[in-house]
């Protein structure tokens, strides 16, 4: 049992980060986005460092090989951008399919 002085981490995930998401799997493209690209910023890329933040102690108790990097180039964050050069499917984004069906199962989101 955890003693009362330990706190549960915040989610930094919130319904705006689940809300561009969606938007962004119907509006995968470079004009929609860069007309929501601050949304982005704020609600998703913030987010997502808050939580390598938060994984940073945890990953180091389990071993020195697992890194949790929060920094958005070179680090455990994933670039939003495709490269489409050699895609049948020419979505200009990743639009995080995977993470984001993982996410709301988690935190019990519609997806």
């Amino acid at each position: 049992m955890k003693s009362a002085s330990v706190e549960a981490a915040k989610s930094p995930f919130s319904a705006k980060l689940f809300s561009f998401l969606r938007e962004l799997r119907n509006n995968n493209d470079r004009e929609w986005f860069a007309e929501n690209k601050s949304r982005y910023e704020q609600d998703v890329l913030f987010a997502a460092v808050d939580f390598v933040k938060q994984m940073q102690p945890r990953l180091a108790k389990h071993s020195r090989y697992l890194l949790a990097e929060p920094k958005r180039v070179g680090g455990s964050i994933m670039r939003i951008y495709r490269d489409t050069r050699f895609d049948q499917i020419m979505n200009a984004f990743d639009d995080a399919k995977p993470l984001m069906k993982f996410l709301c199962d988690a935190l019990q989101q519609p997806y």
